[in-house]
């Protein structure tokens, strides 16, 4: 996952706003590293409500899963222009 990705999912998560994001920033560096820590990690930065846990939890597991070549995210369509 791409740190332009993983923003744009971090936007979608219930829970996860600018401060949050931020505060997530702060602890773990670029936006697809977020995506990388444990959910006993996650649980140590402060401020970070329980859903939105369980929601980044929740994409950790999919990004792991995409890279092991289970699954694919992409689509094969063409960009809209």
């Amino acid at each position: 996952m791409t740190d332009r990705e993983a923003c744009i999912v971090l936007n979608l998560i219930s829970g996860i706003g600018t401060v949050r994001l931020n505060a997530l920033s702060a602890a773990f560096g670029p936006p697809s590293a977020i995506f990388q820590q444990s959910r006993q990690v996650l649980s140590s930065v402060q401020g970070i409500v329980p859903e939105a846990k369980g929601g980044l939890m929740a994409i950790s597991k999919l990004s792991r899963t995409v890279k092991s070549g289970k699954i694919s995210l992409s689509s094969g369509a063409k960009p809209i222009p």
